[in-house]
């Protein structure tokens, strides 16, 4: 019995360590990339099952230390750093929900949207009975494109804001509909992008989404004004092709200073990741940025508070 608590630690730190140095290699798989969704998880289980092991004086325990040091070299910079805005008045409020298109919790969602009051509201899996059922608060925001669809990829942007233009582009070979306006902020011309790629289950969809994350890096790049990218980009802050967008576009993940916020699975604590995002040029300031509380979906909203330097 002495023998096997201590085995048995080690064969959850050997697992999770292989897995782990497996998720490095993301960028050759679409299932390693899968892999690299869970960082965190995998920091939490190796600290518990080294430190229990250095507890009971197993010198095999120095071999996960290096590993627990990367991994917290990679998600330390999430809670620290990060420019925040002084003013209130110089903010904007952000929401991005992905509704879940199955959710019939309408009533939840229109109490968290009327208790946050977001000056501009973000909506992934938008279709008919939603756009139906959120008819009551549209209404609030003067400035709107909706695409319902029934396919899990419908969108649509509600914004207090007065847009020049919002509109309808497709991004990437999926062809799937993305909205983009232009507003001011503060004064400073700003670009947002509301999308939503494929999830990446099978090679083809996480080509497809790779893709798409291209495409949308090319427009970043040719955009002259400041830009803000927000929606279930179905990919975590961990994954190489996510690092690559925001290494290829400057953009910056609006998480840094305010901490990892796992948005999926919602009714799994433990298993959450990081798939809702809010990326923002390097000029504009986040303020703060929260995660709401579950509203019938497998996601959870994010709140964003942004200004500009």
């Amino acid at each position: 019995m002495k023998k096997a608590i201590p085995n048995l630690l080690f064969f959850i730190a050997v697992s999770v360590s292989l897995i782990c140095l497996a998720s490095y290699f993301a960028k050759w798989h679409w299932s390693l990339d899968l892999l690299s969704h869970f960082r965190f998880q995998y920091l939490v289980i190796l600290s518990i099952s080294t430190g229990l092991l250095i507890f009971l004086k197993r010198k095999k325990a120095i071999l996960f230390t290096p590993i627990v040091l990367l991994l917290l070299i990679e998600i330390l910079p999430f809670y620290f750093g990060g420019k925040k805005v002084v003013s209130t008045e110089d903010s904007v409020k952000l929401s991005s929900i992905n509704l879940l298109s199955s959710n019939s919790a309408f009533s939840e969602v229109i109490a968290f949207v009327a208790a946050t009051n977001p000056d501009i509201l973000v909506l992934q899996e938008y279709n008919g009975k939603w756009h139906t059922a959120l008819s009551s608060i549209s209404s609030n925001y003067p400035y709107q494109l909706a695409i319902p669809q029934e396919n899990n990829f419908g969108i649509a942007v509600f914004s207090k804001l007065p847009f020049s233009e919002l509109k309808m582009v497709t991004m990437g070979s999926a062809q799937l509909p993305s909205i983009v306006g232009e507003f001011n902020l503060n004064g400073t011309k700003t670009t947002l992008i509301a999308t939503h790629p494929l999830p990446p289950i099978g090679a083809e969809y996480a080509n497809l989404r790779n893709n798409q994350l291209a495409a949308i890096a090319a427009f970043v790049q040719s955009n002259n004004h400041e830009t803000i990218l927000v929606g279930d980009l179905n990919t975590s802050s961990f994954s190489p092709h996510f690092k690559s967008l925001l290494k290829t576009t400057g953009l910056v993940d609006s998480r840094k200073g305010h901490g990892l916020q796992p948005t999926w699975p919602a009714n799994i604590t433990p298993l959450r990741v990081t798939l809702d995002h809010c990326l923002v040029s390097s000029r504009l300031l986040v303020k703060s940025r929260k995660i709401g509380e579950r509203i019938g979906s497998d996601h959870l909203p994010i709140v964003v508070e942004l200004g500009v330097n």
